[in-house]
């Protein structure tokens, strides 16, 4: 059986997986980091390869990362 945090934390992972920005240099990392009374919030860390886009990818992280979390049925 799998927890509904260990569904985000893969859902997290393989969205990230799928970017081919996305450097493969470094690791990138999914970390549950905190409960709260009304969430499980996550922290993603990646890495890419130059830093002048940095504001724009992040962006495009988190847009993927809530299509792949909408996609598996998570709110």
């Amino acid at each position: 059986m799998t927890s509904d945090a260990e569904l985000v934390e893969r859902v997290l992972r393989e969205a990230v997986e799928s970017l081919d920005w996305v450097s493969r240099n470094a690791n990138s990392a999914v970390i549950l980091s905190e409960f709260t009374r009304f969430s499980i919030d996550f922290v993603v860390w990646v890495w890419i390869e130059d830093p002048s886009i940095a504001f724009h990818s992040r962006s495009k992280l988190n847009m993927a990362l809530w299509s792949a979390l909408n996609k598996a049925g998570v709110t």
